[in-house]
């Protein structure tokens, strides 16, 4: 009879044990993240002044972006050294080789690294500060725009084309008001966009930004605009298209592509409040996103793709941005969760004591930012991909190369620094 009992009891024991094991199980499958995973690596700063931003990767693996370096003593009149930043910005080469290089300063006084194409060649926008008697205005600074004193005119701004070494600048375009943004073109061109003065008449006038092609053979060739006084390119493939945004005759801002066989297309879906495009591959699949907050802080995600719109997934997000495409069709950007609180003072931000307010709490309760991927119609926290991200919170995925390695900027423990995430096999 106690032989009996003993055994009952070993059984059940035994299905306990199962059962827990089971459940065990379960619960690590639904834990474990599902779809891509990443290594990380902190691409480092150039200095103790830790501010760096990843920007671009090319399909070779070479990381470009700036970080904060001490501001030389001599930079700036003496009687102004109290009101300017301790640090400027140096536009970095990051290779696994050689790690991060500060590539230095030809002309300006602080400066980053926009793009690097696939042969290596950096493209590097140098700014020159200037400074009054009254105080100094600062622009282009280490990451934010700084100062006191009379307004000047706009800064000088210079875009340098170097190679991969930066020991060689292969073409230099400068301009006071004339260069808004250069891109790699096609075929050793370059996209340009630029104020043009002689834009349709306006009472009192005003500068007129259009879209330009530029070669060393032909100088500057027009592509026109979506008819109102901005445009802004923002990637190029090899195939000579350009995407972007700009502004229309009724002051919308649209999206918009640019062929060498159709010209300028505005590719805004009707119905939204506005679109813009950030990313462009080589199927000619563009990225981008619709402004649906007020204030133009909350954004809808986009595809466009021959002609057709689709929306992509948000989650839990309140607020997306693509920011990069690869030729694979992934997608990377940021995720925004908006708290009510956030919301609130988007809402009532015109008064004084909720600004006043805001600036006391919103480092506590403000708006969160993640690190995301799309990939085969599905929406990845990139945090939660990471196979060694111990300390590690992803805020902003800035660009994917072809591989699938993906660049941008976090946290780890607390300190701001700028990563590199290489896919590893499933």
């Amino acid at each position: 009879m106690a032989e009996g009992k003993s055994i009952t009891q070993r059984k059940t024991f035994l299905q306990a044990a199962v059962f827990a094991f089971g459940a065990l199980f379960l619960w690590w499958l639904l834990a474990w993240p599902s779809g891509p995973r990443y290594r990380i690596t902190d691409l480092g700063v150039l200095s103790k002044h830790a501010q760096v931003r990843a920007v671009a990767i090319n399909d070779r693996g070479e990381v470009v972006g700036s970080a904060a370096v001490p501001r030389p003593k001599d930079s700036s009149p003496g009687n102004m050294q109290q009101f300017v930043p301790p640090f400027v910005t140096h536009p970095f080469l990051w290779t696994r080789e050689s790690g991060m290089k500060d590539l230095g300063l030809s002309q300006g006084t602080t400066g980053t690294a926009v793009e690097i194409d696939p042969l290596g060649r950096i493209l590097v926008v140098e700014t020159v500060e200037e400074f009054t008697p009254g105080g100094p205005s600062v622009y282009g600074g280490a990451f934010g725009v700084y100062g006191a004193g009379a307004p000047l005119r706009q800064p000088k701004r210079i875009h340098l084309i170097r190679s991969a070494s930066a020991e060689e600048v292969v073409l230099s375009i400068t301009g006071f008001t004339s260069i808004e943004d250069v891109l790699f073109g096609s075929g050793g061109a370059f996209v340009v966009a630029a104020q043009d003065m002689e834009g349709p008449k306006r009472a009192p006038p005003r500068p007129y930004r259009r879209l330009f092609r530029w070669t060393s053979e032909c100088g500057f060739e027009d592509l026109g605009d979506l008819g109102g006084p901005v445009v802004h390119p923002a990637a190029v493939n090899s195939s000579g298209w350009i995407a972007g945004y700009g502004s229309t005759a009724s002051g919308e801002q649209h999206a918009f592509v640019w062929t060498p066989d159709k010209g300028m297309r505005d590719i805004h879906l009707s119905g939204m409040k506005g679109s813009s495009a950030a990313a462009l591959n080589q199927r000619g699949q563009v990225a981008g996103a619709f402004p649906t907050g007020g204030d133009f802080d909350e954004y809808e995600p986009f595809l466009w793709d021959n002609g057709t719109h689709a929306f992509l997934a948000m989650k839990s997000f309140e607020s997306c941005r693509p920011l990069a495409l690869n030729d694979r069709g992934e997608i990377v950007g940021d995720g925004i969760d908006i708290p009510l609180a956030q919301k609130f003072y988007n809402r009532f931000k015109q008064f004084r004591w909720v600004r006043q307010l805001w600036n006391q709490i919103s480092d506590r309760i403000g708006a969160k930012s993640s690190a995301v991927l799309w990939k085969d119609g599905a929406l990845y926290d990139l945090t939660n991909q990471l196979v060694d991200g111990k300390g590690w919170v992803l805020l902003i995925a800035k660009d994917i190369n072809n591989k699938g390695q993906i660049v941008g900027e976090g946290t780890i423990n607390g300190k701001y620094r700028a990563f590199l995430l290489d896919p590893v096999g499933n």
